[in-house]
């Protein structure tokens, strides 16, 4: 596209200017002037993430919403991705917003701010408060116009509190996610009563600090919210998922079970890396599954899987040499020893198994179609040849999707790889001929 040359273009020579020679007032007018440039192009960016939304152009390049491709290809948080999509749709109803984003007089967030402020007063009032609370963006930063929107809402809909109630309901979220750094980032949104719920649990953990506590506020709230999310684990009659009850996954191997030096580091399902002293204190009393990994042996290949069942009488697992087999057990202390569960069980059994999902999430980390974070007790295990059409069940046949992923491959015609080094391929399916 011509535009988005010419726009590389310029700002490569941007990136290459010397601006240390600049008057302190010339370069603070050009700061000011790329900021509304900036600003401009936002809109852009957000228009197009409209018309995406509108067409269903991310579902035609496998992502189950618009926002799990801002995610996964603009690296957005999720509720970054769905913001930048509600308010792209809202533009739309309020032309004024519109049209003073797209000269850059204002910003994304004061646009997010008037759409979603504008989106909550009944429809005749919003109509004359769309000019008031523009003109309010062009003066205000956003900590001032959330306040400005929040009193010209209760002035011009005093009797709106009920309705607005149910709409902060209904718009509330969590985010829950994993970091560069790996941490995890709890982010989100409550209605009222909800975060008085919360806060109110919170609280009765919390209490006076007492006088040896050097933790902060906040360090004490973040300690408090484990502490619930622990008892509800440990005591809660939760749903089982994927077969078993909902427990914390760490991923290690054996040398960071022993604590040897240079062992790679312990990886959660959820929270990313942690250091093997911390593995090691969490394997104190846990339930330990050992998944052995080696090279598949010429006697196991991925086109094996079209071939449906095959004779297994050795004592060793599919796609396992016998005299390696017996090598890495021999490595193993007593404690992790002891029978071996079956990964390939051919075509006797047209259900994945319980270690099976295990191996599954551990090779797979998740849905994998591109883009999608569902939940792993979410997943469903698909033969990437149909066990109906003479696959077998066995981890080699079989990969994990979530349940709208699983429909975009048996109805929607998308096809999935699983090649020799393990990586899976998820491809649109064919376009049609037309004659």
């Amino acid at each position: 596209m011509r535009e988005l040359e010419a726009l590389s273009h310029a700002i490569d020579a941007m990136q290459h200017a010397d601006y240390s020679a600049l008057p302190d007032a010339v370069l603070c007018e050009q700061v000011s002037a790329l900021r509304r440039q900036i600003d401009r192009l936002e809109s852009v960016f957000t228009s197009q993430t409209g018309v995406m939304h509108e067409r269903g152009s991310a579902n035609s390049e496998g992502y189950a919403t618009t926002a799990a491709f801002l995610r996964h290809v603009c690296k957005l948080t999720a509720g970054a991705a769905r913001g930048r999509v509600d308010t792209a749709g809202l533009l739309n109803d309020w032309p004024l917003v519109a049209a003073a984003f797209a000269e850059g007089t204002i910003s994304y967030p004061h646009a997010a701010m008037v759409t979603s402020t504008l989106a909550e007063l009944p429809a005749a009032i919003a109509v004359d408060a769309q000019p008031v609370l523009v003109e309010a963006a062009k003066l205000l930063d956003t900590r001032r116009l959330a306040q400005t929107a929040q009193r010209l809402r209760h002035i011009v809909d005093p009797d709106g509190q009920g309705g607005l109630d149910e709409r902060h309901y209904e718009q509330r979220w969590l985010e829950v996610r994993a970091t560069f750094a790996g941490t995890v980032a709890i982010n989100g949104v409550l209605d009222a009563e909800s975060g008085a719920v919360v806060l109110s649990a919170l609280e009765s953990l919390v209490g006076p600090p007492a006088p040896d506590d050097e933790r902060t506020g906040s360090q004490r709230r973040a300690d408090a919210l484990v502490d619930l999310v622990r008892a509800g684990l440990d005591h809660a009659n939760l749903p089982d998922v994927g077969g078993e009850r909902p427990h914390l996954l760490v991923l290690t191997t054996l040398e960071g079970l022993r604590g040897d030096r240079g062992a790679p580091p312990a990886e959660l399902m959820w929270g990313g890396s942690i250091g093997n002293d911390t593995s090691r204190r969490l394997a104190c009393d846990p339930i330990v599954t050992r998944v052995v990994t080696t090279e598949p042996s010429s006697s196991l290949r991925i086109d094996d899987a079209t071939r449906g069942s095959r004779s297994n009488s050795g004592a060793s697992p599919p796609g396992v040499n016998t005299a390696v087999w017996k090598l890495l057990l021999d490595a193993l202390p007593p404690q992790l020893r002891g029978p071996c569960q079956p990964l390939d069980v051919g075509r006797a059994e047209r259900l994945a198994t319980a270690p099976m999902r295990k191996a599954l999430l551990i090779r797979d980390r998740g849905c994998a179609a591109p883009g999608c974070y569902c939940p792993p007790g979410r997943l469903e295990a698909h033969h990437i040849l149909h066990w109906i059409d003479g696959g077998i069940t066995a981890v080699i046949n079989l990969v994990l999707l979530c349940r709208r992923h699983h429909r975009f491959v048996h109805e929607g015609g998308w096809r999935i790889a699983l090649n020799q080094d393990g990586s899976i391929e998820f491809s649109p399916p064919p376009l049609a001929l037309t004659g």
